[in-house]
Formats: C-alpha cells, structure tokens, sequence
C-alpha cells in the first residue's frame, strides 16, 4: 500500500486499483428534496451550504439566477430543487428526481480535482470501525478540494451514525475504500450496488481490509 496524497490532513493510500483513507463522515444531504428551503430552519441542511444569490451550487437555479422551488406535482413542495453532481440524465434538469437522493441512494463525495481516475458514479465501500456497521456505495457528488470524507444521508445511517446533516456525522473511525473507474455514470442503486459488491469482492473484501486497516 503507497501513500498517494494528503487532502486536508487526511491520507489517501493507493493498493490494488483501490483508494483507501480513514477519517471523519461529515452528513451531505443535496440531493434531498428536503434538503434546502427558502426558510433555512426549514430544510434537513443549512441553506447557506447550497450557496448565495447568484452563486448557487446546491440547489438548481433558473435562466434568471432564481433557485426552483419544487410544485405540488414534486416530491417536497415549497423545498428547493437540490443537485448532485451526478445525475440521471433522462430526467429534466429542473426535476427533483434528475439528481441522487441523499436519503435514498448511499453515496460518497469525492473532494473537487482529486484525479487519480476517481470519477463520479464510481463505487466503493464504507466501514464504521467503531461499530463496525458497513455499507456498498457509489460516488455522487463533488466537494471541496481540501476535504475528503463526506456521506450521504442514507450511508450515514447505514453506517450507524447521526445522519443528520446539521449535526451528524463522525469525527473519525470511518474507512472509505474507493474503486477508480469502477463504474463511471448514473444508474439506480439497485445496479450500482450489484457492482460495488463485484468489485469490492474481487479485490478482497472484508479480509483483505482488515489487514490494512492497521496501516491507514
């Protein structure tokens, strides 16, 4: 196992087609069709997180600038319209259902220009070392480029930890291991998971990252 980079303090180590790092889960829930409402107290996130008037980045915006507010024919009415990154192309851009569900679909963040062919739609494998609840996932969003080791809301849970993304989370004990290339692209998680689990298996599974977990 090599020492790859460090993305704001934390190490990424490369071994075997695979990224491994250890660190702290912090909760996103873009995607969410709870996840940002005009009236910040409102959403499941802080609507500072989606951006500011003319710089939006969580949430879809108009022509015009103006963030979408989801109609009664949408999952959340009266919520913002919140994005991913990857999304489902067969959806319209202004539609909830065009982007991951935080609450539905288990993802992972990967920071912005990370490189090293890490790619949206790529999956991997997530473990509390704590609890040692576990959990299959797929990569989903961007984040900033000085910060590795954010969740969705669904894999926060499954991970056994508070998932809510105002103040959940985890300071540390998660171990994310990522497959480059894996699985570029959208597709529903029923078929993602069905990879991760392939592609995790064949690099070693449980066993294998056990043994390098000391190592992290």
């Amino acid at each position: 196992m090599n020492l790859l980079k460090t993305i704001g303090g934390v190490k990424v180590y490369q071994d075997s087609g695979a990224l491994l790092y250890k660190t702290g889960a912090s909760v996103n829930g873009d995607g969410s069709p709870h996840c940002y409402h005009p009236d910040s107290a409102k959403g499941l996130d802080y609507l500072a997180n989606a951006g500011s008037p003319g710089n939006w980045w969580g949430v879809y915006a108009d022509q015009s600038g103006e963030p979408v507010v989801q109609s009664i024919y949408h999952p959340a009415p009266g919520y913002y319209v919140s994005t991913t990154a990857l999304e489902d192309p067969s959806q319209p851009q202004d539609h909830p259902d065009r982007y991951l569900d935080s609450e539905r679909y288990p993802f992972m963040v990967a920071p912005g220009n990370f490189g090293e062919g890490w790619k949206l739609g790529d999956v991997g494998f997530c473990l509390n070392q704590k609890t040692s609840d576990n959990m299959y996932c797929a990569t989903g969003d961007i984040g900033p480029q000085d910060h590795i080791g954010e969740v969705s809301i669904l894999l926060a849970s499954c991970l056994g930890l508070n998932a809510d993304p105002k103040k959940g989370g985890a300071d540390a004990g998660i171990v994310y291991v990522v497959f480059p290339g894996s699985d570029p692209g959208y597709k529903p998680w029923s078929a993602k998971c069905q990879i991760a689990v392939d592609t995790f298996g064949k690099w070693g599974g449980m066993d294998k990252l056990k043994q390098l977990i000391p190592q992290l």
